[in-house]
């Protein structure tokens, strides 16, 4: 379903050149979603942070009667604690090096950003997709989720859907058997836990 199909609904952006506090307040004070695109989530995060408007996200998040949440790839990762990140990919930066060879594009590595800290979890968008640089994203997500060891990370494959309501979470599959992912590196153990959330089909 899109938004023509919502009856009355409309579809509004924030200037995220030079937007005032009350610009911003009013477009997340007025929405009943909030969706965030893909993108280089490191820029998204510390241009929130400078406008003022990942304050605003946060304290919308807070209310019992706030907007919905949702977005994919770097519009997941922004609402959870951190995330792993492809922000490194010279394909994602706003003005890349018009010198880059192709074999120097694809020579970067997954970076932990620190998302929102609405959901405290790892992220790890696009789970079942090799990138650019030619690694799975799940294998490479594993030094990650070692390095923040007992701390639990939410893998979401291409088609899945990772939904959080008050304590209730839940999975939507969209297709090609997408499943989202719970894994854990126990330090006591020195093991990943893996569980795979089952999903409600769409």
């Amino acid at each position: 379903m899109d938004l023509s199909e919502i009856p009355d609904s409309k579809a509004t952006g924030v200037d995220v050149v030079y937007p005032t506090m009350d610009e911003m307040q009013k477009c997340v004070d007025e929405a009943d979603v909030i969706q965030v695109s893909g993108g280089n989530t490191l820029y998204a995060i510390k241009r929130w942070q400078e406008l003022g408007m990942a304050d605003i996200l946060r304290s919308a998040a807070n209310k019992i009667d706030g907007p919905v949440f949702c977005g994919g790839s770097a519009g997941a990762i922004c609402w959870f604690e951190m995330g792993n990140s492809d922000s490194m990919n010279p394909a994602s930066f706003l003005n890349p090096l018009p010198t880059l060879t192709e074999e120097e594009k694809n020579d970067w590595d997954y970076i932990c950003i620190n998302g929102l800290s609405i959901i405290k979890a790892l992220c790890v968008p696009h789970y079942d997709v090799i990138q650019h640089n030619g690694f799975l994203r799940a294998d490479a997500s594993e030094s990650m989720v070692k390095e923040h060891a007992d701390y639990p990370c939410i893998g979401i494959d291409e088609e899945a859907a990772f939904v959080v309501d008050g304590d209730i979470v839940s999975v939507i599959e969209g297709g090609r058997n997408a499943k989202v992912y719970r894994k854990l590196y126990d330090s006591k153990r020195n093991e990943f836990k893996v569980l795979t959330m089952l999903p409600f089909v769409f």
